[in-house]
């Protein structure tokens, strides 16, 4: 993807992710550079933290697993239980250790994608293909991790380090649009009773009013949001399941899917639930010809119409649940819905 939109001109990109986005980044280093663009990394390191912009707002929502939580605790005890001294000056050594792996790695990142650097620095297009090839040259023979002996832009030394710790933790992501303040609507206040002048204004300016036969309007306030659960406005429209095998047969997974609205779109993306259909289709097409010649050496892409399990015999998936394809769209405006075609 990054190569794609490389060659179609893309200057800059910014991707969050979870813990060790980074480190997977430079790992391509081998086959993934461009000197035409920059990446900027960014990882959520803790609940709380989120993206946000005029359009979009997203939170991500860590998720452990069970044995991780167990740990995790047990660990807080006996911290509890010893002299803080050493556990906090540990503690510290860590994350400036785990910052200083992080800032190198960066590094690494910035020499792959280091369009910033050659447009501002070098005019001369010789100059700039032989810093093109001395940064790929850097780049590829640098260590993963930062050694005692090694120069970076940040720091003169850089703390050694193992490679990055496997993160079993998951991420949900929350995808919410902007907020649009809401039309007042005078046939419903009528309804209620309540006469055109302060009661409307205090209204549209979000106070409660109360009706002349006691009737209270509460306006909308987020505090409630949580409690609302039977509000459509606080249902999500659709739900992206990235899930492996055997969880979708879960109870308790499928009794999680309808706490939601049901007229939540869940999507499905399993190897199992999904078919493997072929996208491009000329390529196929070619590679289909050429295997007439040589079935040996020119093989048939694999693909299958039919997923290997369907969704039917689950008996308590939400009705509006569906299977992911290729090329799959959910559209946003001007509704709410998916786009097939």
């Amino acid at each position: 993807m990054l190569l794609t939109l490389a060659d179609t001109g893309t200057k800059d990109i910014k991707i969050f992710g979870g813990k060790n986005l980074t480190h997977f980044l430079t790992a391509t280093r081998g086959f993934v550079m461009r000197s035409t663009m920059s990446v900027e990394t960014h990882e959520f390191q803790e609940d709380g933290m989120e993206f946000k912009d005029e359009n979009l707002t997203i939170l991500p929502v860590f998720l452990y697993p069970e044995w991780q939580k167990n740990i995790t605790s047990s660990s807080s005890s006996t911290q509890n239980l010893e002299t803080g001294t050493k556990r906090t000056r540990d503690s510290t050594l860590d994350e400036i250790n785990s910052n200083s792996t992080l800032k190198y790695k960066k590094e690494i990142l910035s020499l792959m994608f280091n369009q910033g650097q050659l447009s501002n620095v070098l005019k001369s297009s010789n100059k700039k293909r032989s810093k093109y090839d001395e940064d790929i040259g850097t780049a590829m023979n640098i260590s993963d991790e930062p050694q005692d002996n090694q120069t970076t832009q940040t720091s003169k030394k850089s703390n050694s380090g193992k490679s990055s710790p496997n993160s079993f933790t998951s991420i949900a992501y929350i995808c919410k649009g902007p907020d649009y303040k809401g039309k007042f609507d005078p046939l419903a206040a009528k309804a209620l009773g309540l006469e055109p002048g302060p009661q409307y204004a205090d209204l549209v300016r979000g106070n409660s009013v109360t009706a002349p036969d006691g009737t209270s309007s509460v306006c909308e306030s987020p505090e409630f949001v949580t409690y609302q659960t039977s509000n459509k406005d606080t249902q999500p429209r659709v739900i992206i399941h990235m899930v492996g095998n055997g969880v979708l047969e879960d109870k308790r997974y499928q009794e999680w899917m309808n706490k939601f609205g049901p007229e939540t779109e869940h999507i499905i993306a399993n190897e199992k639930y999904c078919p493997r259909r072929i996208i491009f289709y000329s390529s196929a097409l070619s590679q289909l010809k050429l295997s007439k010649i040589d079935e040996k050496h020119f093989h048939i892409p694999y693909y299958s119409n039919e997923p290997i399990k369907q969704l039917e015999p689950l008996d308590n998936i939400p009705k509006k649940a569906s299977f992911a394809v290729p090329m799959m769209i959910y559209q946003t405006e001007p509704s709410f819905k998916l786009d097939m075609s």
